[in-house]
């Protein structure tokens, strides 16, 4: 890439709303916290574990940076899709209020916080250098993914639940 696209994709970073990184951060910290306390925990007990400095050698880095943000696209993807959903630009969603959609986006990205958690204790309790190979490294973001669906599900239930309450206590 040439600095000229850099500083393209730098200004594009820059313009992104502030709940997208409320969302992308904690999706991109989560599974390594995960691996960290894991890792505290297995030391602690005394069990063998992958010495820290496996982790962030310059070759491993190399490597890890790109299958984190792989890692972290579920929340990605919804932060990107979260200001038009507050907003209330997207028609599936008219007719409930800001603070229903908020609770949508709320149980998504709580659901899929826990799968991260499940999935990367699971993931470096008994870690292997093959799951930052493909097609290994696909399966945290399917497994996330879909604690996140179910999340939005949940959400988009309960959403409609309070429209529902919402309407019969306008009606009555």
């Amino acid at each position: 890439m040439s600095v000229r696209s850099w500083l393209y994709l730098i200004e594009r970073i820059k313009t992104l709303p502030r709940v997208f990184w409320l969302i992308a951060v904690p999706g991109i910290a989560l599974p390594w916290a995960t691996g960290a306390s894991v890792k505290v925990y297995l030391q602690a007990h005394g069990e063998p574990t992958i010495s820290s400095l496996y982790f962030v050698n310059p070759l491993s880095l190399v490597i890890e940076i790109p299958v984190a943000i792989l890692w972290a696209s579920p929340y990605l993807a919804l932060g990107l899709i979260a200001q038009p959903i507050l907003q209330g630009h997207l028609a599936f969603l008219n007719w409930t209020t800001r603070l229903e959609r908020a609770i949508f986006l709320v149980c998504g990205f709580m659901l899929g916080a826990v799968g991260t958690v499940r999935t990367f204790i699971e993931v470096f309790r008994d870690f292997d250098p093959l799951y930052f190979l493909p097609p290994f490294f696909l399966f945290p973001v399917y497994y996330v993914g879909r604690h996140m669906v179910t999340g939005l599900v949940l959400g988009l239930s309960l959403a409609g639940v309070s429209a529902g309450l919402r309407k019969l206590v306008l009606k009555g």
